[in-house]
């Protein structure tokens, strides 16, 4: 039977479907792996390189992640294996999944997909001969890699129903008349469509106030974590509450567990 069901337990343990960006170096992986403990341990897939390490996660958060590092050679291969993995057969206690970034591994599929010339083998290359020889891509590469990130979205949502799925990606900023901020994939196209599948959407900027002291400009930064839309910025929240969202715009500490401790209490969720 094609339509079934659905338990109760999808109402009062909703499973979370988060998207977050910023530029880099704007405290994405801090947030997104200093969860509560709702969230479980996280299977960890570091798509950019030298993520593995873990030097953007606070120590005291380290040993929650389970990282897999993909190879990074063919971008299909490293997409079946994160959906079609059985995480909690390997770890029991994993409840999450986390791609950092998402952003990279839309730019491998589409180099991929230009460099083996499955739209034309004329396709004008650069680094001939060498081992940095690349393909240019073209409308049909984008249009393929476009198809691919629906369809990876898709499939892990529908695989992986039992884990919780974050997806961090790198920012696309807006451009006037091409359409508004939001996360960087490959092509303007998708900086709205992204979102669109995620129930809450974060989007992660600094924010910069300046004081005069002693005859000297004196700059202050503050990382601010924006769960609503913002300017021409894309973000928000699903929240379970009756008042609307408390949460458009939150300073983020250095450790940026308290967000998700708020987080939870607008959505109703204890554990």
């Amino acid at each position: 039977m094609g339509v079934k069901p659905v338990d109760q337990s999808v109402v009062s343990e909703p499973l979370e479907r988060i998207l977050g960006y910023s530029v880099g170096g704007g405290g994405k992986t801090r947030l997104f792996t200093s969860l509560t403990e709702r969230f479980g341990e996280s299977i960890y897939i570091p798509f950019d390189e030298g993520a593995e390490s873990l030097d953007s996660v606070l120590p005291e958060f380290r040993s929650r992640l389970h990282v897999y590092r993909p190879d990074n050679i063919n971008p299909f291969e490293d997409a079946e294996d994160v959906i079609h993995t059985n995480w909690k057969l390997k770890h029991p206690d994993a409840k999450t999944i986390i791609l950092d970034t998402f952003s990279t591994w839309t730019y491998n599929m589409l180099q991929y997909i230009a460099t083996q010339g499955m739209f034309s083998s004329k396709r004008v290359r650069i680094g001939e001969g060498t081992k940095l020889e690349a393909a240019l891509p073209d409308v049909g590469e984008y249009g393929a890699t476009q198809s691919q990130i629906r369809l990876f979205l898709t499939k892990l949502f529908t695989v992986q129903r039992d884990m919780n799925i974050i997806v961090i990606c790198h920012s696309d900023p807006p451009e006037p008349g091409r359409g508004k901020g939001g996360p960087s994939t490959v092509g303007k196209k998708m900086t709205e469509f992204l979102p669109s599948r995620f129930k809450t959407v974060i989007h992660i900027d600094t924010e910069v106030s300046r004081q005069i002291t002693g005859g000297q400009v004196i700059e202050n930064a503050r990382r601010v974590a924006y769960c609503a839309p913002h300017g021409d910025w894309i973000a928000r929240i699903n929240e379970a509450s009756a008042t609307g969202n408390p949460m458009t715009a939150v300073p983020l500490q250095v450790n940026p567990h308290h967000f998700w401790v708020t987080y939870d209490k607008l959505k109703g969720v204890t554990k």
